[in-house]
C-alpha cells in the first residue's frame, strides 16, 4: 500500500500462538494479500527467504512471526525497512 508521502505501509504481526498465525494467514489469503511468514518450524533458509522476501518485495508487505522465531535476532530486520508518515 502506498501512502501519499511515498512511503509504503509494513506490517509485522507477531504473535506467541502458531494457530493464530495460521488464522490471520488464511484471512489474508481470502482477501488475496501476500505475506511472509516466520516461526519455529521454519528452517534457516526459509526464514532467510522470507526475509529477503519481506525486505525486497514491495508486494509482500506483511510479516506474521512467532515470537520465538523473532527473537532469533530477526526483529532487527523487520525494521529495516520502510517507515510509517
Amino acid at each position: 500500500m502506498n501512502l501519499h508521502c511515498g512511503l509504503t505501509l509494513i506490517s509485522v504481526v507477531f504473535s506467541y500462538w502458531t494457530k493464530m498465525l495460521d488464522l490471520i494467514g488464511a484471512s489474508l489469503s481470502e482477501q488475496g494479500m501476500k505475506f511472509c511468514r516466520i516461526d519455529g518450524q521454519s528452517t534457516l533458509s526459509q526464514r532467510k527467504n522470507a526475509l529477503e522476501r519481506f525486505g525486497n518485495d514491495p508486494e509482500y508487505n506483511i510479516m506474521l512471526a512467532s515470537i520465538g522465531a523473532a527473537g532469533e535476532g530477526s526483529v532487527s530486520a523487520f525494521t529495516a525497512r520502510g517507515s510509517l508518515c
